[in-house]
């Protein structure tokens, strides 16, 4: 990114705060959606040694852990249109918490799930105490699903979005069903497996990332299992659009409980947004969207579904025009709609 002090739009200088690197960060193109409206966004890759991302620019630099405070309050300190977009949950609050009294600015929490859920006992006490600290310190709270604000009453929704768009597909081979997910405890793989039982001539492509040891030996089951499951491997923004063009249906397996109360999934959003017919169990999120999701809970109603889909073009939901679905762009819109209705309440 060049020093160009004469782009469009000043308003504000964004600085992205992640523990994921951009290529695989579904965060990155809301940074990326304000740099092209003309914004300065710098992401920041909270990993051993940091990684600095100048949006525009090829380059990254490298900041040693001991150095970061002080480059962090040499390079922002002072910065009166400085706004910091804290998505990094509970992973490191010790230190976003330094950073805020460090080099001032608005600060955005950004809560895109339940960030206690995996916590219990005194650790969860411990993490609960550090969420109320992170909220506390932030000017604005931003929430993925509508009902987080169960969770945190101060919170204004943001939402998800996805910026795939429509892909024309030619000869769909409709025996294909693609499930692209965080591989962890949220999949329903009991259900998932019963379905493919249910159906042995189509072909259920896995994509995702891992979670887990445990959560790898339960995939390896049910791929020895299912001889028509395939694991295709873990996959990067950049890949979503060329995953898609290959099938024309995508199931969402996800369990009924507490881990996906809160979740609002994203390949909802690039599955409307291509064009994807979306089949998925009825977890709060579906009803974001209801015109366009086939609702299944059981394996025979998945079965069901995913033949009649695949049989019958009059059952299929995802046409042209049917409903809006929200492309990056959007949300940063509604952002910056919320930072200027902070700015103007704070002068009041």
């Amino acid at each position: 990114m060049s020093n160009d002090t004469t782009r469009k739009d000043a308003r504000y200088r964004f600085v992205f705060l992640r523990m994921h690197p951009h290529e695989s960060d579904f965060r990155f193109a809301l940074a990326e959606a304000l740099y092209e409206m003309g914004f300065d966004v710098t992401y920041i890759y909270l990993t051993k040694k940091p990684i600095i991302h100048e949006l525009g620019s090829s380059q990254q630099t490298t900041v040693p852990r001991k150095q970061f405070s002080r480059y962090m309050r040499k390079r922002f300190g002072g910065e009166k249109r400085l706004v910091v977009f804290n998505s990094t949950d509970l992973y490191k609050p010790r230190l976003c918490l330094l950073l805020r009294l460090q080099i001032g600015g608005i600060w955005c929490f950004d809560i895109h799930d339940d960030l206690l859920y995996e916590y219990k006992g005194w650790e969860r006490i411990k993490a609960k105490f550090r969420q109320r600290l992170l909220v506390a310190a932030s000017h604005i709270q931003v929430c993925a699903a509508h009902n987080l604000i169960e969770l945190v009453p101060s919170a204004r929704h943001l939402g998800n979005a996805s910026n795939v768009v429509r892909i024309e597909r030619e000869n769909i081979d409709w025996r294909k069903v693609l499930v692209m997910s965080s591989i962890d405890a949220r999949l329903n793989f009991n259900l998932l497996r019963e379905t493919a039982e249910l159906l042995p001539h189509m072909q259920f492509y896995i994509y995702g990332y891992v979670g887990s040891e445990e959560i790898k030996a339960r995939l390896t089951a049910l791929t020895g299992d299912r001889p028509n499951v395939i694991y295709a491997g873990p996959y990067q923004n950049s890949d979503i659009s060329k995953i898609m063009a290959d099938f024309g249906i995508m199931l969402a397996p996800y369990l009924h409980n507490h881990l996906t109360r809160y979740i609002d999934p994203l390949r909802f959003y690039h599955g409307f947004r291509s064009g994807i017919e979306v089949v998925s169990t009825s977890i709060p999120a579906v009803k974001i969207m209801p015109d366009l999701i086939h609702v299944a809970d059981s394996p025979e109603e998945c079965a069901a579904r995913l033949r009649e889909i695949a049989e019958n073009p009059d059952a299929r939901l995802n046409f042209p025009g049917r409903s809006f679905v929200p492309s990056w762009h959007d949300k940063a819109r509604d952002l910056l709609q919320m930072l200027d209705g902070y700015g103007k309440a704070s002068r009041r």
